[in-house]
């Protein structure tokens, strides 16, 4: 068996028709960005092996349930405002947007350059982006599924071939300073620098008698911001709304351009701490904030 040299790695996903169900019959294949960094599949098998009082070795092995975990480092870019990558089919709307309580259901064919890797009843378990001063904002996404297959090419899976290919998205990438996170009335001075959190906090649904899970759900929504506020006169406003919360809603862009760069709205958001601390050394007053929001929306900016 020889070794491949070459890079040949991609990720493709696609909304399924119905939980588990794969690759619909017809549709377009979307790629997170054109900037994919790191794809991480991990497939624990949750084994069992029986061991005896009169030896010590194991005598046999099981193999319950499975569990797959696909994570997906990328640069965001703006989205389209026609064909693929739109603001309805990028992964950051799977990740917050819910219909009758539940998530969109994803199917991912993920290659390593000769292998293919087809995971089925994908939904988004997390969702994190922190802003770093001067570099691309960098989305790192969790997504739970319930079945796997695995294939030597891509047209092995059923419906694969029928499908629109995916396509260069093209379009800019987001970085620092293009947009903005911002609370009215507050942070006069702006943010230094911020990661926003989105956990979804799935569970798997086994069924006796299967490997696989027949399902992933998910529980209630927990949305996250830690940032270093550029405070005003020593922090004197931040820590007022930490004892006395007015919950104003924070908003975060990506970027400035119209309808295609993204916006999240955190809702009746408060604090839940912010050291105040002083150093030798400190020019400014900067607050490393933990701050929590009841729920969140998306969407693009007008």
């Amino acid at each position: 068996m020889g070794i491949t040299i070459a890079h040949g790695g991609d990720i493709e996903y696609i909304a399924e028709t119905t939980h588990g169900g794969g690759l619909p019959s017809s549709g377009q294949l979307e790629i997170p960005s054109d900037s994919v960094r790191n794809i991480e599949l991990a497939i624990s098998s949750n084994v069992e092996r029986h061991k005896t009082v009169s030896d010590y070795d194991s005598v046999d092995t099981s193999y319950h349930s499975r569990e797959y975990t696909l994570t997906i480092e990328y640069a965001l870019q703006q989205c389209n405002t026609s064909g693929s990558h739109t603001s309805t089919t990028a992964l950051e709307n799977y990740a917050v947007t819910r219909t009758s309580g539940d998530l969109t259901s994803l199917a991912f064919v993920y290659s390593t350059n000769g292998s293919y890797y087809l995971l089925k009843g994908g939904k988004i378990n997390s969702w994190s982006m922190p802003f770093a001063l001067n570099e691309s904002l960098i989305v790192t996404v969790e997504i739970w599924g319930t079945e796997i297959e695995t294939a030597t090419s891509a047209s092995t899976f059923t419906n694969y071939s029928s499908l629109t290919a995916s396509e260069t998205i093209g379009n800019a990438f987001e970085v620092y300073g293009g947009g903005a996170i911002t609370r009215s009335g507050k942070w006069s001075n702006g943010i230094k620098a911020g990661t926003l959190t989105i956990s979804n906090n799935l569970e798997r649904v086994p069924k006796i008698g299967t490997q696989d899970m027949i399902g992933v759900y998910p529980q209630e929504i927990d949305v996250g911001l830690s940032c270093d506020i550029l405070t005003d006169s020593g922090g004197k406003t931040d820590i007022d709304d930490l004892l006395t919360p007015d919950e104003t809603d924070i908003v975060i862009q990506s970027g400035t351009t119209s309808n295609t760069s993204y916006k999240w709205t955190l809702t009746n958001p408060s604090y839940n701490s912010e050291p105040v601390v002083y150093k030798v050394g400190m020019s400014h007053m900067v607050i490393s904030a933990d701050i929590g929001a009841e729920a969140i929306t998306y969407t693009t900016v007008s």
